[in-house]
């Protein structure tokens, strides 16, 4: 039995989930796929060190998660399967920011915009517990790089996410005591109890 566990007290640790790397991988793959580009030049917006820039000409992009949102509340259930464990469900919407650079660049972005409405172009998305959510504006920001003007669209995605993660609460076998119903808002009628276990036994050999 892992020392992780509800029998232990404390705090309980979930199960892993795919991070921000992983995340980031599906996405590259999928926008690599449907706009055609090659893998080398869709590129994640920010890295510790930054490839050289493509020269002008040559169509690539950047892509970055700018927003993680969370679709309060998760959905906390218990397996009694096993020991048994809680299966907590959690869904983000996550914003992401894409800008095509090079020749056509509009075209590029409407072409991922319109293709992700393709089932089987989502495949790899849903693989991954990603679903395509909705399309922004498509914005030409054309950018100045070495005093030349170089065309540059942004167009921003939102995906949601939706991960499970399993901590280890076990099954309860057994307890005593008394049970107590919190008394509501209101004050309209008083809370209940009610003996269980030990308490609830007319030997009383617990007191």
């Amino acid at each position: 039995m892992s020392e992780n566990t509800s029998a232990a007290g404390g705090f309980i640790h979930p199960s892993p989930v795919p991070g921000q790397e992983a995340i980031e991988d599906v996405l590259h793959d999928c926008i690599a796929g449907v706009t055609r580009l090659c893998g080398n030049l869709v590129r994640p917006r920010w890295q510790e060190e930054a490839p050289r820039v493509p020269k002008a000409g040559v169509s690539w992009c950047a892509f970055g998660i700018t927003n993680y949102d969370p679709l309060n509340f998760p959905v906390a259930e218990h397996s009694g399967e096993g020991e048994g464990h809680d299966i907590l469900t959690d869904h983000e919407n996550l914003t992401v920011l894409i800008s095509f650079y090079g020749p056509g660049p509009v075209d590029q972005a409407r072409q991922l915009r319109r293709s992700l409405h393709i089932s089987q172009n989502r495949k790899i998305l849903r693989k991954n517990g990603l679903a395509f959510v909705k399309a922004g504006a498509i914005v030409p920001v054309p950018e100045q790089v070495a005093l030349q003007w170089r065309a540059r669209v942004d167009i921003t995605l939102t995906f949601q996410l939706v991960t499970s993660q399993i901590y280890a609460a076990l099954n309860l076998k057994q307890m005593s005591g008394t049970l107590v119903s919190e008394q509501p808002q209101d004050g309209s009628r008083p809370g209940a109890s009610a003996p269980f276990g030990c308490q609830a036994c007319s030997r009383a050999c617990w007191r």
